[in-house]
């Protein structure tokens, strides 16, 4: 397969301000947020409403110049042994269909799949696509208990390239945020305290939070949120873009 014969794309993460640890809160319909991901809105931390920001990765000409149509992807997973637990890994070829119930968050909330939208670029300049660009909250439904409360994850981005002859998209890339660790708001709250019950470590916390937001896109916006052998044109303007200091930065490196 010729695709597989190429080098993987490197995906660059364009900022590097994740932290080592981020809050988790549970909301109503089983959603489990992630809190201040990657880091808080401008700088400055939201005590309500949706406190993070997009996250912003670049592929550079020269690994995706001659090569087929590319999407990407993220999802949050597991770090064990310095790999990344998700859904795919380089070389995997996944169907389309796959890929839709993966990433389709407009029919499931619980889709686990982030999809990448195209800031700007194309095969002879490279590409900046943003994940998460609405900032409909960072769902991450892994499940944890005592046991596994220093489980370290990853951001975990997927570059697939389309091959034409099968319909399959190839894994052609991947890339992880720096890991990180997870605690609920109710650890939070007992790392202040003078006591905390013994077995706290074993309950989920059931509490309804508000931090993030409308879980709908504007409608205008949904067909940039279709499959990636949908129209991928969108682009936010120019002044938008600029106005991004880390893509800024990343663009004219």
């Amino acid at each position: 397969m010729e695709l597989m014969a190429r080098p993987p794309l490197e995906i660059n993460f364009t900022a590097s301000n994740f932290r080592s640890q981020y809050q988790r809160n549970n909301k109503k319909g089983g959603l489990k947020n992630l809190r201040c991901f990657p880091n808080c809105c401008s700088g400055m931390h939201a005590s309500s409403g949706f406190c993070g920001g997009s996250v912003l990765v670049g592929i550079r000409a020269d690994h995706v110049r001659g090569r087929n149509k590319i999407a990407v992807f993220a999802e949050f997973c597991a770090f064990v042994d310095g790999h990344p637990q998700g859904h795919a890994a380089l070389d995997d070829a996944l169907t389309l269909e796959r890929i839709q119930t993966l990433s389709n968050k407009d029919n499931d909330v619980h889709a686990p799949w982030y999809a990448g939208d195209i800031l700007q670029g194309s095969h002879d300049e490279g590409y900046i696509f943003s994940i998460n660009t609405f900032k409909r909250g960072w769902h991450y439904g892994w499940t944890s208990n005592r046991h596994t409360s220093v489980t370290q994850h990853v951001l975990c981005v997927y570059a697939f390239e389309l091959h034409h002859e099968t319909g399959l998209w190839y894994c052609v890339g991947v890339s992880s945020s720096p890991p990180f660790q997870l605690y609920c708001r109710r650890r939070a709250k007992s790392r202040t305290a003078v006591t905390a019950a013994s077995d706290e470590d074993d309950k989920t916390v059931k509490e309804e939070d508000e931090d993030d937001g409308d879980e709908t896109p504007p409608p205008e916006f949904k067909r940039a949120r279709s499959s990636p052998d949908a129209d991928r044109d969108f682009l936010l303007p120019p002044s938008c873009v600029m106005e991004i200091p880390e893509l800024l930065d990343f663009c004219n490196e």
